[in-house]
């Protein structure tokens, strides 16, 4: 008998651990900073003096968007790719930034606990040498979906 494996259908790949597609990076900064900020409910943070320190996440909104992100309610956004965040033209302009970046970098509290996230934006297909395809989107899905199906593979 022949062994025969198949693809999940519309189903994208992930990203290796510490990594973004740099597709997905871009096609969230083409759909603009406000479609982003649907996706996070955002409040000033102020310090014990009453110093402006960051914005703090009230909520987190898409369905899987923020699954593989080590961001939750509470914690205090201080600076994304070493710069502060305290005007809507900082915002847009990290934003707008990430088209060139070859990382992102957010440096937050969590309660008191000053952390950081790193993450490497690559191009899908890079790292495990499967072709690169173009990204599109099905009409009723948010997700983005691969134009091409990876080979069937036998494994021993």
């Amino acid at each position: 008998p022949k062994a025969t494996a198949q693809a999940a259908p519309a189903k994208e790949a992930k990203p290796p651990k510490g990594a973004l597609w740099r597709e997905s990076v871009d096609e969230t900064v083409d759909q603009g900073l406000g479609y982003f900020l649907q996706r996070v409910d955002l409040a000033p943070s102020f310090d014990a003096s009453g110093r402006f320190q960051g914005f703090r996440i009230v909520e987190l909104y898409g369905d899987g968007f923020w699954d593989d992100v080590d961001l939750r309610p509470g914690d205090v956004v201080l600076r994304v790719n070493g710069k502060p965040i305290e005007r809507e033209n900082q915002a847009f302009e990290v934003f707008q930034g990430l088209k060139q970046a070859e990382k992102l970098e957010v440096q937050y509290l969590r309660r008191g606990e000053r952390r950081s996230l790193s993450y490497r934006i690559i191009p899908r297909g890079s790292v495990d040498g499967t072709p690169k395809a173009p990204v599109t989107r099905d009409a009723g899905s948010k997700q983005p979906t691969t134009g091409a199906k990876a080979p069937a593979t036998q494994h021993s």
